[in-house]
């Protein structure tokens, strides 16, 4: 892999990866496009991946350090219930009241978070064998991008409902986490198929598209785990380190800007432009699929 192409691939997934048209989806096009094989090189997915999750951190720095200290009290207020419990129990009274564990909307959203989290990777592991027969496979991909693209548009004409954290509920949590776990599948969008989610349950815009890209971090550290957890002893030179690394940090940038623009602009725009590019881009995925030559 040159220097160049791991600049564009990393850019590609940093704007993908934001952008509700599928990242997986995009690079399996681009490795075709370019003959650039990255299915035995799980080290260079990962550093991707890590690209894309420091986006999303940064993007996200204020909401993250509310959501941790609101972690780091969580369970001291759960033990505090129990102390109340157990007080009330032996001397049979409720005069000692109990603490709101969900008292604010940060510490409920960093609790749907972890909800969504974990039917995610229930769905996830589910799949996990289908999903990697497919996952470089150009056809799946251009499937997959024809079905986000019917995602964005129902969600392009979806605009009731005005929700805010503390008037979304767990189930709603709960069914975003298991239709994020199909964005395994290549060409399928995961913040489409999230938003269009929220947007489908009521959620605010502004809403529906924060708790997508917040609900990304532990799926892409997730995945960037998955892949480092299945690397064998990598004989990495100096110079395929330094190629990695530009291709991280792209990934980073373009994610990023990506992100500060999207929040801006996905509020007063529709879905619509999105929802056609990716039906453009499932016929290319499909042309290439039979068209060019397998590398």
């Amino acid at each position: 892999m040159s220097f160049f192409e791991a600049i564009i691939l990393g850019i590609i997934q940093g704007v993908t990866e934001f952008l509700p048209v599928s990242s997986s989806g995009h690079l399996i096009v681009a490795e075709k496009i370019f003959h650039v094989d990255t299915r035995s090189d799980l080290l260079f997915e990962a550093v991707l991946h890590l690209g894309t999750l420091l986006a999303v951190i940064a993007a996200f720095w204020s909401d993250w350090k509310i959501m941790y200290k609101e972690c780091t009290r969580l369970p001291s207020d759960l033990m505090k219930n129990m102390k109340t419990y157990i007080h009330n129990k032996m001397y049979e009274t409720d005069e000692v009241p109990y603490i709101k564990i969900l008292h604010n909307p940060q510490r409920k959203m960093f609790v749907m978070i972890i909800v969504s989290t974990i039917l995610t990777a229930a769905v996830g592991y589910l799949f996990k064998d289908i999903a990697g027969k497919v996952s470089h496979s150009v056809l799946a991909a251009g499937l997959g991008f024809f079905i986000s693209s019917v995602f964005l548009f129902v969600v392009d004409y979806w605009n009731y409902g005005d929700r805010l954290p503390k008037d979304s509920n767990f189930r709603q949590a709960a069914v975003i986490g298991l239709l994020q776990g199909i964005s395994v599948f290549p060409g399928i969008s995961r913040s489409g198929i999230t938003i269009t989610a929220g947007r489908f349950f009521g959620f605010r815009k502004n809403y529906a598209i924060r708790y997508s890209y917040l609900m990304s971090v532990p799926v892409i550290l997730g995945a960037v785990l998955l892949e480092l957890g299945n690397l064998k002893i990598a004989g990495i030179t100096w110079k395929m380190g330094f190629i990695y690394l530009c291709g991280m940090l792209s990934a980073a940038v373009t994610g990023f800007f990506c992100i500060r623009l999207l929040l801006r602009q996905l509020q007063k725009q529709r879905f619509r432009i999105f929802a056609i590019y990716c039906a453009l881009i499932g016929i290319v995925s499909l042309v290439c699929n039979f068209m060019l030559p397998i590398s």
